[in-house]
Protein backbone atom coordinates (compact mmCIF):
# COMPACT_ATOMS: atom_id res chain seq x y z
CA UNK A 1 0.00 0.00 0.00
CA UNK A 2 1.35 3.44 -0.73
CA UNK A 3 1.89 5.75 2.21
CA UNK A 4 0.16 9.07 2.67
CA UNK A 5 2.60 11.29 0.75
CA UNK A 6 3.65 8.91 -1.81
CA UNK A 7 -0.41 7.92 -2.94
CA UNK A 8 -0.83 12.10 -2.70
CA UNK A 9 2.37 12.19 -5.22
CA UNK A 10 1.02 9.91 -7.43
CA UNK A 11 -2.40 11.04 -7.72
CA UNK A 12 -1.27 14.80 -8.17
CA UNK A 13 0.04 15.27 -12.08
CA UNK A 14 0.48 18.56 -13.99
CA UNK A 15 -2.25 19.69 -16.19
CA UNK A 16 -5.41 21.25 -14.77
CA UNK A 17 -8.61 23.35 -16.48
CA UNK A 18 -8.62 26.55 -16.96
CA UNK A 19 -11.31 29.12 -18.13
CA UNK A 20 -10.23 32.58 -19.37
CA UNK A 21 -9.56 34.65 -22.42
CA UNK A 22 -7.93 33.37 -25.16
CA UNK A 23 -6.63 34.51 -28.58
CA UNK A 24 -5.80 33.10 -31.80
CA UNK A 25 -1.96 33.72 -31.77
CA UNK A 26 0.87 30.97 -32.58
CA UNK A 27 4.20 32.28 -32.98
CA UNK A 28 6.37 31.27 -35.59
CA UNK A 29 9.65 31.44 -33.33
CA UNK A 30 8.08 29.96 -30.16
CA UNK A 31 7.02 26.78 -32.00
CA UNK A 32 10.97 27.11 -33.50
CA UNK A 33 12.31 27.51 -30.09
CA UNK A 34 9.95 24.11 -28.53
CA UNK A 35 11.36 22.40 -31.95
CA UNK A 36 14.65 23.28 -31.15
CA UNK A 37 14.57 22.14 -28.00
CA UNK A 38 12.92 18.58 -29.10
CA UNK A 39 15.69 18.04 -30.89
CA UNK A 40 18.34 19.16 -28.51
CA UNK A 41 15.76 16.78 -25.87
CA UNK A 42 16.10 13.73 -28.51
CA UNK A 43 20.01 14.06 -28.59
CA UNK A 44 20.52 13.42 -25.26
CA UNK A 45 22.58 10.67 -24.15
CA UNK A 46 22.66 11.14 -20.40
CA UNK A 47 21.94 13.91 -17.96
CA UNK A 48 22.17 14.25 -14.50
CA UNK A 49 19.87 17.30 -12.61
CA UNK A 50 18.09 18.47 -9.47
CA UNK A 51 14.51 17.97 -9.98
CA UNK A 52 11.52 19.87 -8.06
CA UNK A 53 7.97 19.95 -8.70
CA UNK A 54 5.47 21.87 -6.57
CA UNK A 55 2.19 23.76 -6.52
CA UNK A 56 1.64 27.35 -5.78
CA UNK A 57 -2.48 28.02 -5.53
CA UNK A 58 -4.84 30.28 -4.55
CA UNK A 59 -6.74 28.30 -2.77
CA UNK A 60 -5.61 27.66 1.01
CA UNK A 61 -6.82 24.16 1.52
CA UNK A 62 -4.86 23.47 -1.92
CA UNK A 63 -2.11 25.69 -0.51
CA UNK A 64 -1.60 24.38 2.80
CA UNK A 65 -1.66 20.74 1.71
CA UNK A 66 2.72 22.28 0.44
CA UNK A 67 2.35 19.25 -1.99
CA UNK A 68 6.65 18.64 -2.72
CA UNK A 69 8.73 16.50 -4.97
CA UNK A 70 12.44 17.08 -5.36
CA UNK A 71 15.47 14.51 -5.60
CA UNK A 72 18.48 14.15 -7.68
CA UNK A 73 18.20 12.61 -11.22
CA UNK A 74 20.23 10.24 -13.76
CA UNK A 75 19.22 9.64 -17.32
CA UNK A 76 20.74 7.57 -19.51
CA UNK A 77 19.34 6.76 -22.59
CA UNK A 78 20.04 4.34 -25.77
CA UNK A 79 21.17 0.90 -24.46
CA UNK A 80 20.93 0.61 -21.67
CA UNK A 81 17.81 2.88 -21.20
CA UNK A 82 16.62 4.14 -17.65
CA UNK A 83 17.01 6.78 -15.12
CA UNK A 84 17.76 6.87 -11.42
CA UNK A 85 15.82 9.39 -8.19
CA UNK A 86 16.94 9.62 -5.00
CA UNK A 87 14.60 12.03 -3.56
CA UNK A 88 11.97 12.98 -1.10
CA UNK A 89 8.20 14.13 -1.22
CA UNK A 90 6.07 15.55 1.33
CA UNK A 91 2.37 16.61 1.69
CA UNK A 92 1.04 18.10 4.53
CA UNK A 93 4.00 18.01 6.55
CA UNK A 94 4.52 14.06 5.98
CA UNK A 95 8.09 13.62 4.23
CA UNK A 96 8.87 10.25 2.95
CA UNK A 97 12.36 9.57 1.34
CA UNK A 98 12.44 7.41 -1.77
CA UNK A 99 15.05 6.24 -4.00
CA UNK A 100 14.40 4.31 -7.14
CA UNK A 101 16.09 2.94 -10.45
CA UNK A 102 14.76 1.92 -14.11
CA UNK A 103 16.62 0.64 -16.68
CA UNK A 104 15.61 -1.46 -19.10
CA UNK A 105 11.68 -2.37 -18.07
CA UNK A 106 13.12 -3.56 -14.44
CA UNK A 107 12.94 -1.50 -11.21
CA UNK A 108 14.67 -1.52 -8.08
CA UNK A 109 13.74 0.35 -5.07
CA UNK A 110 14.96 1.30 -1.38
CA UNK A 111 12.55 -0.65 1.14
CA UNK A 112 13.55 1.48 3.99
CA UNK A 113 10.65 0.44 6.48
CA UNK A 114 11.58 -3.12 5.62
CA UNK A 115 15.16 -2.89 5.12
CA UNK A 116 15.45 -4.06 1.57
CA UNK A 117 16.26 -3.34 -1.87
CA UNK A 118 13.28 -4.75 -3.69
CA UNK A 119 13.46 -5.26 -7.51
CA UNK A 120 10.50 -6.28 -9.99
CA UNK A 121 9.14 -5.60 -13.11
CA UNK A 122 8.09 -2.04 -14.28
CA UNK A 123 5.03 -2.88 -15.44
CA UNK A 124 4.07 -4.97 -12.43
CA UNK A 125 1.74 -3.10 -9.74
CA UNK A 126 4.88 -3.47 -7.58
CA UNK A 127 6.79 -1.70 -9.92
CA UNK A 128 4.76 0.62 -10.90
CA UNK A 129 3.84 2.32 -7.74
CA UNK A 130 7.31 2.64 -7.29
CA UNK A 131 7.81 4.27 -9.70
CA UNK A 132 4.92 7.12 -9.42
CA UNK A 133 6.22 9.07 -6.87
CA UNK A 134 9.50 9.56 -8.09
CA UNK A 135 8.90 9.92 -11.75
CA UNK A 136 7.33 12.94 -10.86
CA UNK A 137 10.58 15.07 -10.20
CA UNK A 138 11.51 14.59 -14.07
CA UNK A 139 9.79 16.73 -16.81
CA UNK A 140 8.28 14.26 -19.03
CA UNK A 141 10.13 16.14 -21.91
CA UNK A 142 13.27 14.34 -20.58
CA UNK A 143 11.65 10.68 -21.53
CA UNK A 144 8.40 12.18 -24.02
CA UNK A 145 9.05 10.44 -27.61
CA UNK A 146 7.47 13.59 -28.71
CA UNK A 147 7.92 16.38 -26.46
CA UNK A 148 6.00 19.65 -26.19
CA UNK A 149 3.51 18.12 -28.46
CA UNK A 150 0.98 19.55 -26.66
CA UNK A 151 2.01 22.67 -26.58
CA UNK A 152 2.38 22.79 -30.33
CA UNK A 153 -0.50 21.50 -31.16
CA UNK A 154 -3.13 22.17 -29.28
CA UNK A 155 -2.58 25.88 -28.40
CA UNK A 156 -4.65 29.05 -29.44
CA UNK A 157 -1.93 31.08 -28.48
CA UNK A 158 1.59 30.47 -28.54
CA UNK A 159 4.45 32.91 -27.98
CA UNK A 160 7.49 34.48 -26.92
CA UNK A 161 7.57 36.64 -23.94
CA UNK A 162 11.23 37.88 -23.69
CA UNK A 163 13.85 36.52 -21.24
CA UNK A 164 14.61 36.02 -17.66
CA UNK A 165 16.79 33.71 -15.30
CA UNK A 166 16.38 30.49 -14.01
CA UNK A 167 18.79 29.45 -11.52
CA UNK A 168 21.38 31.70 -12.74
CA UNK A 169 20.44 30.50 -16.52
CA UNK A 170 19.55 32.78 -19.06
CA UNK A 171 16.08 31.37 -20.48
CA UNK A 172 14.04 31.96 -23.10
CA UNK A 173 10.33 32.49 -21.98
CA UNK A 174 7.31 31.15 -23.66
CA UNK A 175 4.00 30.85 -22.81
CA UNK A 176 0.88 28.98 -24.73
CA UNK A 177 -2.28 28.98 -23.80
CA UNK A 178 -4.41 25.50 -24.23
CA UNK A 179 -7.72 25.72 -26.96
CA UNK A 180 -10.82 25.66 -25.46
CA UNK A 181 -9.84 26.92 -22.15
CA UNK A 182 -8.42 23.87 -20.73
CA UNK A 183 -5.27 25.54 -19.46
CA UNK A 184 -2.24 27.68 -20.08
CA UNK A 185 2.00 26.49 -19.68
CA UNK A 186 4.71 28.56 -19.56
CA UNK A 187 8.16 27.11 -19.97
CA UNK A 188 11.35 28.34 -19.82
CA UNK A 189 14.10 26.95 -22.32
CA UNK A 190 18.11 27.77 -21.42
CA UNK A 191 19.33 30.08 -24.03
CA UNK A 192 22.69 28.15 -24.29
CA UNK A 193 21.69 24.36 -24.49
CA UNK A 194 18.02 25.00 -25.68
CA UNK A 195 16.71 22.09 -22.59
CA UNK A 196 13.70 23.01 -20.49
CA UNK A 197 14.83 24.36 -17.16
CA UNK A 198 11.05 25.33 -15.72
CA UNK A 199 7.60 24.21 -16.99
CA UNK A 200 4.58 25.61 -14.90
CA UNK A 201 1.08 24.94 -15.47
CA UNK A 202 -1.76 26.77 -14.82
CA UNK A 203 -5.16 26.20 -14.37
CA UNK A 204 -8.41 27.14 -13.12
CA UNK A 205 -10.76 30.13 -12.44
CA UNK A 206 -11.07 33.21 -10.32
CA UNK A 207 -10.76 31.78 -6.57
CA UNK A 208 -9.52 28.24 -7.78
CA UNK A 209 -6.76 28.76 -9.57
CA UNK A 210 -3.37 26.00 -9.15
CA UNK A 211 -0.19 25.95 -10.93
CA UNK A 212 2.29 22.94 -11.14
CA UNK A 213 6.08 23.91 -11.06
CA UNK A 214 9.01 21.82 -12.45
CA UNK A 215 12.67 23.22 -12.61
CA UNK A 216 15.40 21.76 -13.53
CA UNK A 217 18.76 22.89 -11.87
CA UNK A 218 22.45 21.46 -11.69
CA UNK A 219 21.76 20.07 -15.37
CA UNK A 220 25.08 18.25 -16.89
CA UNK A 221 24.61 17.33 -20.12
CA UNK A 222 26.39 13.49 -21.89
CA UNK A 223 27.97 13.52 -18.15
CA UNK A 224 29.29 9.48 -19.77
CA UNK A 225 27.28 7.46 -17.28
CA UNK A 226 26.35 3.78 -17.72
CA UNK A 227 24.42 1.22 -16.41
CA UNK A 228 26.37 1.11 -12.91
CA UNK A 229 25.47 4.95 -12.40
CA UNK A 230 22.06 3.93 -11.96
CA UNK A 231 22.61 0.84 -9.47
CA UNK A 232 21.34 0.89 -6.06
CA UNK A 233 23.59 -0.70 -3.69
CA UNK A 234 22.27 -3.22 -0.92
CA UNK A 235 23.14 -0.93 2.54
CA UNK A 236 25.11 -2.86 5.29
CA UNK A 237 22.00 -5.06 6.69
CA UNK A 238 19.73 -4.61 3.98
CA UNK A 239 18.29 -7.96 1.73
CA UNK A 240 17.43 -8.21 -1.83
CA UNK A 241 14.15 -9.38 -2.71
CA UNK A 242 13.34 -9.82 -6.32
CA UNK A 243 9.27 -9.77 -7.13
CA UNK A 244 8.68 -12.96 -9.40
CA UNK A 245 7.01 -12.28 -12.75
CA UNK A 246 3.95 -13.81 -12.44
CA UNK A 247 3.89 -17.26 -14.74
CA UNK A 248 1.52 -19.78 -15.57
CA UNK A 249 1.97 -23.59 -13.61
CA UNK A 250 4.62 -25.72 -15.33
CA UNK A 251 2.69 -28.97 -16.52
CA UNK A 252 3.28 -32.09 -14.28
CA UNK A 253 5.42 -34.60 -15.62
CA UNK A 254 3.66 -37.86 -16.61
CA UNK A 255 5.96 -40.70 -15.03
CA UNK A 256 4.31 -43.62 -17.77
CA UNK A 257 5.65 -41.04 -20.71
CA UNK A 258 8.85 -42.70 -23.17
CA UNK A 259 11.19 -40.39 -21.49
CA UNK A 260 10.33 -39.13 -17.90
CA UNK A 261 13.59 -38.56 -17.17
CA UNK A 262 14.04 -35.40 -20.05
CA UNK A 263 13.77 -31.64 -18.32
CA UNK A 264 10.38 -30.02 -18.67
CA UNK A 265 10.51 -27.08 -21.06
CA UNK A 266 10.66 -24.18 -19.08
CA UNK A 267 7.45 -22.38 -18.86
CA UNK A 268 7.46 -18.61 -20.76
CA UNK A 269 6.92 -16.00 -18.43
CA UNK A 270 3.29 -14.18 -17.79
CA UNK A 271 2.61 -11.00 -19.38
CA UNK A 272 3.02 -7.86 -17.76
CA UNK A 273 0.69 -7.58 -14.42
CA UNK A 274 -2.03 -5.03 -15.26
CA UNK A 275 -3.50 -2.40 -13.32
CA UNK A 276 -7.16 -2.36 -12.55
CA UNK A 277 -9.71 -5.00 -13.31
CA UNK A 278 -7.98 -7.18 -16.84
CA UNK A 279 -9.84 -6.77 -19.99
CA UNK A 280 -12.47 -9.94 -19.98
CA UNK A 281 -12.72 -10.13 -16.29
CA UNK A 282 -16.42 -9.53 -14.71
CA UNK A 283 -16.09 -6.37 -13.75
CA UNK A 284 -16.63 -6.03 -10.01
CA UNK A 285 -20.40 -5.66 -8.60
CA UNK A 286 -21.58 -1.84 -6.95
CA UNK A 287 -24.54 0.33 -5.66
CA UNK A 288 -23.71 4.02 -5.06
CA UNK A 289 -25.94 7.29 -4.80
CA UNK A 290 -26.25 9.67 -7.39
CA UNK A 291 -26.32 13.28 -7.44
CA UNK A 292 -29.92 13.39 -6.87
CA UNK A 293 -30.01 10.38 -3.72
CA UNK A 294 -31.41 7.86 -6.47
CA UNK A 295 -29.15 3.97 -6.24
CA UNK A 296 -27.41 3.29 -9.13
CA UNK A 297 -26.20 -0.75 -9.41
CA UNK A 298 -24.10 -2.10 -11.97
CA UNK A 299 -25.98 -4.87 -12.08
CA UNK A 300 -29.26 -2.83 -13.29
CA UNK A 301 -27.18 -2.01 -16.06
CA UNK A 302 -26.29 -4.43 -17.65
CA UNK A 303 -27.45 -4.59 -21.43
CA UNK A 304 -25.77 -0.72 -21.11
CA UNK A 305 -21.92 -0.17 -21.94
CA UNK A 306 -20.68 1.39 -18.87
CA UNK A 307 -18.20 4.03 -18.54
CA UNK A 308 -17.00 4.87 -15.06
CA UNK A 309 -14.62 8.06 -14.57
CA UNK A 310 -13.14 7.95 -11.06
CA UNK A 311 -12.00 11.46 -9.91
CA UNK A 312 -11.07 13.41 -6.90
CA UNK A 313 -12.26 17.42 -7.04
CA UNK A 314 -8.87 18.09 -5.34
CA UNK A 315 -6.41 16.45 -8.56
CA UNK A 316 -5.42 18.74 -11.29
CA UNK A 317 -5.65 15.93 -14.01
CA UNK A 318 -9.56 15.30 -12.94
CA UNK A 319 -10.16 18.81 -14.66
CA UNK A 320 -8.03 18.37 -17.74
CA UNK A 321 -9.85 15.04 -18.38
CA UNK A 322 -13.92 15.60 -17.39
CA UNK A 323 -13.96 17.34 -20.44
CA UNK A 324 -12.68 14.28 -22.47
CA UNK A 325 -15.21 12.24 -20.59
CA UNK A 326 -17.75 14.60 -21.13
CA UNK A 327 -17.29 14.39 -25.19
CA UNK A 328 -17.67 10.72 -24.78
CA UNK A 329 -21.08 11.31 -23.02
CA UNK A 330 -22.46 13.77 -25.62
CA UNK A 331 -21.31 11.64 -28.35
CA UNK A 332 -23.03 8.12 -27.30
CA UNK A 333 -26.03 10.29 -25.65
CA UNK A 334 -28.44 8.20 -27.55
CA UNK A 335 -26.90 4.61 -27.78
CA UNK A 336 -27.35 2.12 -24.51
CA UNK A 337 -24.31 3.62 -23.33
CA UNK A 338 -23.89 5.10 -19.36
CA UNK A 339 -21.35 7.27 -18.30
CA UNK A 340 -20.79 8.49 -14.48
CA UNK A 341 -17.90 10.01 -12.79
CA UNK A 342 -17.27 8.55 -9.67
CA UNK A 343 -16.41 11.20 -6.70
CA UNK A 344 -13.87 10.04 -4.39
CA UNK A 345 -11.92 11.90 -1.76
CA UNK A 346 -14.69 13.97 -1.15
CA UNK A 347 -14.21 16.66 1.30
CA UNK A 348 -17.67 17.85 1.88
CA UNK A 349 -20.84 17.40 -0.02
CA UNK A 350 -22.23 18.87 -2.32
CA UNK A 351 -18.63 19.46 -3.52
CA UNK A 352 -18.64 16.97 -6.51
CA UNK A 353 -22.12 18.18 -7.81
CA UNK A 354 -20.34 21.49 -7.55
CA UNK A 355 -17.26 20.28 -9.60
CA UNK A 356 -18.94 18.65 -12.00
CA UNK A 357 -21.32 22.10 -12.64
CA UNK A 358 -18.43 24.44 -12.45
CA UNK A 359 -17.24 22.28 -15.83
CA UNK A 360 -20.77 21.92 -17.57
CA UNK A 361 -20.43 18.27 -17.30
CA UNK A 362 -23.88 16.61 -18.18
CA UNK A 363 -22.73 12.58 -17.52
CA UNK A 364 -23.82 10.83 -14.40
CA UNK A 365 -22.44 11.28 -10.94
CA UNK A 366 -21.95 8.67 -8.09
CA UNK A 367 -20.96 9.67 -4.95
CA UNK A 368 -18.29 7.92 -2.07
CA UNK A 369 -16.79 5.69 -4.70
CA UNK A 370 -14.11 4.98 -2.56
CA UNK A 371 -14.57 1.68 -1.55
CA UNK A 372 -15.82 0.97 -5.41
CA UNK A 373 -12.15 2.46 -6.34
CA UNK A 374 -10.51 0.10 -4.13
CA UNK A 375 -12.31 -2.69 -5.94
CA UNK A 376 -11.58 -1.57 -9.39
CA UNK A 377 -7.79 -1.34 -7.84
CA UNK A 378 -7.53 2.72 -8.53
CA UNK A 379 -4.07 3.83 -8.08
CA UNK A 380 -4.18 7.06 -8.96
CA UNK A 381 -6.83 9.62 -9.99
CA UNK A 382 -8.30 9.96 -12.58
CA UNK A 383 -8.68 6.35 -14.11
CA UNK A 384 -11.37 5.35 -16.33
CA UNK A 385 -13.21 1.89 -16.77
CA UNK A 386 -15.31 0.65 -19.81
CA UNK A 387 -17.20 -2.27 -19.20
CA UNK A 388 -19.18 -4.31 -21.94
CA UNK A 389 -23.32 -4.74 -22.01
CA UNK A 390 -22.16 -8.31 -20.90
CA UNK A 391 -20.83 -6.86 -17.60
CA UNK A 392 -17.11 -7.57 -18.33
CA UNK A 393 -14.36 -5.62 -18.80
CA UNK A 394 -13.31 -4.15 -21.86
CA UNK A 395 -10.92 -1.67 -21.00
CA UNK A 396 -8.95 -0.20 -17.83
CA UNK A 397 -7.02 3.15 -18.16
CA UNK A 398 -4.69 4.00 -14.80
CA UNK A 399 -3.92 8.20 -14.65
CA UNK A 400 -3.73 10.38 -17.66
CA UNK A 401 -0.28 10.20 -18.14
CA UNK A 402 -0.03 8.01 -20.93
CA UNK A 403 0.25 9.95 -24.53
CA UNK A 404 -2.87 8.85 -26.40
CA UNK A 405 -5.12 7.78 -23.34
CA UNK A 406 -7.68 9.76 -24.43
CA UNK A 407 -8.35 8.32 -27.92
CA UNK A 408 -7.82 4.83 -25.80
CA UNK A 409 -10.72 5.27 -24.01
CA UNK A 410 -13.05 6.45 -26.88
CA UNK A 411 -12.28 3.77 -29.08
CA UNK A 412 -12.86 1.36 -26.14
CA UNK A 413 -16.47 2.75 -25.86
CA UNK A 414 -16.46 2.89 -29.78
CA UNK A 415 -15.88 -1.07 -29.80
CA UNK A 416 -18.27 -1.88 -26.78
CA UNK A 417 -20.95 0.18 -28.39
CA UNK A 418 -20.43 -1.66 -31.84
CA UNK A 419 -20.15 -4.84 -30.06
CA UNK A 420 -24.21 -4.67 -28.62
Amino acid sequence: MLSFPAAMSAAIVTVLTFSGVTWAQVNDDAKAALNESAKALAALKSATFRGHKFIEATDPRVQNMKWDVQGSVKILKGTPNGHMIDGKTSVAGFEEAFKVAEIDGVATWVDTGNKKIVQAQSSSREGSNALMTAQQVMPEEFYSAEPFKRAMENTESLTIEGSEEIGGIPCTKIHAVYKGGRGQMTIHLSQKDKLPRRIATTAGQKDDVVTMIQEVTELKIDAGLSAADLAIATPEGYSLEIVPAKTADAPKVDPNQANPSEPTPPTPPAPPVQLGVAKGEVAPPFTLADGTGNQVSLDRLKGNVVVLEFFATTMGAAKRASPEVQKIAEEFKDQSVKVYGVACRERKDGEAAQYQKDLGLTYGLLLKGDEVAKQYQVKGFPSFAVIGADGKMVEFIQGTSTQGWQEKLATAVRTAAAAK
